[in-house]
């Protein structure tokens, strides 16, 4: 179920194509009128649209523990991402989740990612409290930070970058970060026919995802062989729907098991298909505090 938000997160769909260049201006062009500013009330999913409320369950991961992954692109090796879970440094009641993805010296060449997450959540519930997002592509830089009052049922996104910064406001009850929301997902109990749906944000993106599970299957990758579950993940809703066109189709694979691993996601985007595959789980040595 959640594994699908783990590749929101390490693949970057926080990412927004850049503006296109705007057409140079002549003397003989007439004045434009300024356009109005547009209004900050705050974005409401469509009527209708109501998301489940999930206790969460067993954590699928050990705090300390580390998930690196492999990606690549059309079978060559791409990229590799790595996820972390650990105590908020100074406060034991929250969790800190954090990815990075890196492009190897090979997608280098034609596209370099250097990208960062972190998330805090409450340790009891598993609420997402705020999200740092670092997105560091060739040479454009991203920073969001998105903040979660759940008692207001307000989430507040702002973009930053050279240009300035932008400000997103949402009405959302019942939402979530991408690793957040990736371990509450794999927290659920899930069996073949079962289906969830979670509110996730991304950057000054919000998406509604709902996960079918629709078989059990072995499958290996470079972590082992195991027995999983085969999840076809979909989006409900998006509030950018150009966004919608960059994916094809994607497939998740998640261990069967206690640990509700994420094993595989396969992806088909308009620049080919991807996929991304856990390569080790270890336990690093104590993390300094960031």
């Amino acid at each position: 179920m959640g594994a699908v938000l783990l590749l929101a997160a390490i693949s970057a769909t926080a990412a927004s194509p850049p503006a296109p260049a705007a057409p140079d201006a002549t003397a003989s062009a007439p004045r434009k009128r300024k356009k109005p500013a547009k209004s900050m009330e705050p974005q409401r999913l469509p009527p209708g649209l109501n998301i489940p409320v999930y206790a969460p369950g067993p954590l699928p991961f050990r705090e300390g523990q580390r998930l690196t992954y492999r990606a690549s692109w059309l079978g060559i090796p791409t990229a590799e991402a790595r996820v972390e879970l650990h105590a908020k440094p100074g406060d034991p009641a929250m969790l800190r989740a954090e990815a990075w993805v890196e492009t190897n010296r090979f997608a280098d060449l034609f596209y370099r990612m250097r990208d960062y997450m972190k998330e805090d959540m409450s340790r009891a519930a598993l609420q997402t409290r705020e999200v740092y997002f670092r997105q560091h592509e060739n040479d454009r830089l991203n920073e969001y930070f998105v903040s979660f009052d759940r008692g207001a049922g307000l989430v507040t996104a702002v973009k930053k970058n050279r240009k300035g910064q932008v400000q997103k406001r949402f009405i959302a009850n019942n939402s979530y970060g991408p690793l957040t929301g990736a371990i509450m997902a794999l927290s659920q109990p899930g069996a073949p026919g079962s289906v969830f749906m979670f509110d996730v944000f991304t950057g000054n993106h919000r998406y509604v995802f709902d996960f079918k599970v629709a078989k059990a299957e072995r499958i290996t990758v470079p972590a082992g062989v195991f027995d999983a579950y085969r999840i076809v993940p979909g989006i409900v809703y998006l509030s950018d729907d150009d966004l919608r066109k960059k994916s094809r189709y994607t497939l998740v694979w998640v261990s069967a098991d206690q640990r509700r691993l994420p094993l595989r996601i396969e992806a088909g985007t308009f620049i080919g298909s991807v996929r991304i595959d856990l390569a080790r789980i270890d336990n690093p040595p104590a993390l300094a505090a960031r």
